[in-house]
């Protein structure tokens, strides 16, 4: 899931067509970098957070020429976080009956994750 859900907009300076869809020069195109990696033509139930999912550009963190400073540094954030959460408590485990809702619009994420910690 990325953190961001809105992202910039691009405005053609041409007429083209994308995926089907006629864009005419000077329209705005809002990228929305949260739909991204949730593309089921480029990902098997994109739905699933899947630790073994093969490595897979992020759009969200930018590519090319100009790219998002977290790029680097939030992946580390999310391994170290993560190892130490599993070293104090290698029993968690998501709460199966529990929807997770995810709310925001520019920065987002999940408003709860309730877990549970089998004995």
């Amino acid at each position: 899931m990325s953190p961001l859900f809105s992202g910039a907009s691009r405005v053609p300076n041409r007429d083209i067509e994308l995926s089907g869809v006629r864009l005419r020069q000077g329209d705005t195109v809002w990228l929305c970098y949260g739909s991204a990696n949730h593309d089921e033509a480029e990902f098997d139930r994109p739905e699933i957070y899947d630790f073994d999912r093969p490595a897979h550009g992020r759009l969200a963190f930018g590519t090319g020429r100009h790219a998002c400073s977290g790029s680097a540094f939030a992946p580390q954030i999310a391994r170290i976080a993560l190892e130490e959460l599993l070293a104090r408590h290698p029993r968690i485990r998501l709460e199966p009956d529990h929807e997770i809702i995810v709310r925001g619009w520019m920065f987002r994420g999940a408003t709860e994750l309730p877990v549970r910690m089998p004995r």
